[in-house]
């Protein structure tokens, strides 16, 4: 997955470009959201040693009340004296959170092991080559539940030299024991294609699971990305027999018959209820790469969904050239009152050496979203009623 970083000369610039958020938003009337910074999060991943970085950043809450986090490519190494000494990449890695809050105290990460004993990836790669990337999931009676995609190389840059292939159902039968020592028995997704892909954002409802996935066609202008639905009972996430899929109208067995619910969306993204309020809420990062995080609102999980509405602009794209952010995300689990969302981003960079120079990026940063109650009661509000804060 794409990675980043960023200079110490570009935090009194993202501090700045708070100050005019919370500006913008304080003089527009108009204003349906507020947006922070959340210092104290974004400081729980800047890490010293052992896991110094990694992109992805999903969140699965587990039934002992911890809560899981997932990473695509991760750095391990140490950072000293500014600088990350990268001694190990991997193509994905866990943390456990105990608590509500982030902290570095109450995180601890968790890898796969080589035939050495140095830090492999968590999933290990299909043998012959590739690797794995988490998406989401959730926990039920029958065990942890994670989609992961397959990727393998490919040409091109360092940041994207590689291509989606299927998609893979992880079932862990085992969480409540240590990370080590989980049995994952993995079963491939039998409509899992490298332009169809389901689990970026999984709900648990009480009668069944939710699962978000994304199509890709080629149109006029170059590749659409489409929202799909499926579900699926709560305890068989497994029997892909029993998935449902969205047609535009009700619930079809064949996924072919599956209708997008909204086109252009990004590949990472989340789905949720709105928090304290009726609605569902989409929040991503504009397309593929892009500084601009959007939120989307609905009466329903399938919609319809509003217009997107712009609600940040990372400031590290802005700072430097090479450096591009993606995979925004909301996480409900972080959630602390009503109308709060909790988000996170990543930034990366077309440069490998500012892995190295600049290790404040390539990990998550945290920002607080607040909504006014306005969105919650709107199908979707229009773009004209929102701000966005750091302009186009």
């Amino acid at each position: 997955m794409p990675e980043g970083s960023r200079s110490k000369r570009a935090e009194p610039r993202r501090a700045l470009a708070l100050c005019l958020t919370a500006l913008v938003l304080a003089c527009a009337p108009a204003a349906r959201f507020t947006v922070a910074p959340l210092p104290e999060f974004d400081a729980a991943f800047s890490r010293r040693s052992g896991w110094v970085g990694g992109d992805g950043a999903h969140t699965v809450p587990l039934a002992d009340g911890s809560l899981l986090w997932t990473f695509g490519d991760s750095l391990v190494g140490e950072v000293r004296e500014g600088r990350r000494e990268i001694a190990f990449f991997v193509h994905n890695a866990i943390a456990l959170q105990r608590g509500k809050t982030p902290e570095a105290g109450a995180l601890s990460f968790h890898f796969g092991r080589g035939p050495a004993g140095e830090p492999a990836a968590f999933f290990a790669g299909k043998e012959g080559g590739g690797w794995r990337w988490p998406f989401h999931g959730r926990q039920g009676r029958g065990g942890l539940f994670l989609f992961l995609l397959e990727v393998e190389p490919a040409a091109g840059p360092a940041a994207f030299a590689f291509s989606p292939a299927g998609g893979l159902l992880a079932v862990i039968a085992n969480p409540a024991d240590p990370p080590g020592d989980w049995r994952v028995d993995l079963h491939e997704i039998p409509w899992g294609a490298p332009e169809r892909r389901f689990g970026q954002a999984v709900v648990a409802e009480e009668d069944g699971t939710l699962v978000f996935g994304t199509l890709e066609e080629n149109g006029p202008g170059g590749p659409v990305r489409h929202l799909l639905l499926a579900r699926a009972p709560a305890e068989a996430l497994a029997d892909f027999a029993s998935w449902r899929f969205h047609d535009g109208r009700g619930w079809s067995a064949a996924v072919e018959e599956a209708r997008p619910l909204l086109s252009g969306i990004a590949p990472e993204f989340s789905v949720s209820r709105l928090p304290g309020a009726d609605g569902w809420v989409l929040v991503a990062s504009e397309e593929a790469l892009s500084p601009r995080i959007l939120l989307r609102f609905a009466p329903r999980p399938e919609g319809p969904w509003g217009e997107a509405i712009a609600v940040y602009s990372c400031p590290e794209a802005a700072a430097d050239a090479r450096v591009f952010c993606y995979a925004a995300k909301a996480h409900p689990a972080l959630s602390s009152r009503p109308g709060e969302l909790i988000v996170t981003y990543v930034a990366n960079a077309t440069d490998p050496g500012l892995l190295a120079s600049r290790p404040e990026l390539y990990r998550p940063r945290f920002l607080r979203v607040t909504l006014d109650p306005g969105p919650a009661r709107s199908a979707g509000p229009s773009p004209e009623t929102a701000q966005s804060p750091l302009g186009p």
